[in-house]
């Protein structure tokens, strides 16, 4: 299954592209603000580098926070078009359980947390196997 992955909801704009759990590409662009313009170029970029089309994905997924509200509405619209116009499905991934993926490999408690605004941060606790993760709050 190809899987086009996007991530606008911080600072960074990123797209990635895998398939059968295997990563191809992903391209990772730091903007304060521009996610609407750098977005789409990001994508086409990192499609055509992987000798893969828009047509050619599966399935499109979309970080849905928690996150920057206008940069999370970027990402998560510009998933949606692609799906309607491919008759294709899409998918919401948590940031926090993608921060958590990353130790999916050790077994334990993982806490995922992300700076907010105001001296905040959003946090979640997710326990991984060594396989999977799930999560607990």
């Amino acid at each position: 299954m190809l899987i086009l992955a996007i991530d606008t909801s911080g600072k960074t704009c990123s797209c990635a592209v895998t398939e059968d759990g295997v990563l191809l590409g992903y391209r990772m662009i730091y903007t304060q603000r521009a996610h609407s313009q750098i977005l789409m170029p990001n994508v086409k970029s990192l499609l055509s580098d992987t000798g893969k089309r828009v047509q050619d994905v599966d399935l499109f997924a979309a970080a849905n926070g928690p996150g920057s509200y206008t940069g999370l509405r970027i990402g998560i619209a510009a998933v949606q078009a692609l799906a309607f116009a491919g008759g294709k499905q899409c998918a919401g991934i948590s940031t926090l359980e993608g921060l958590a993926w990353n130790l999916s490999a050790k077994s334990g408690v993982i806490c995922a947390c992300l700076a907010a605004r105001k001296n905040l941060c959003y946090c979640a606790f997710f326990r991984s196997d060594g396989l999977r993760v799930t999560r607990l709050t």
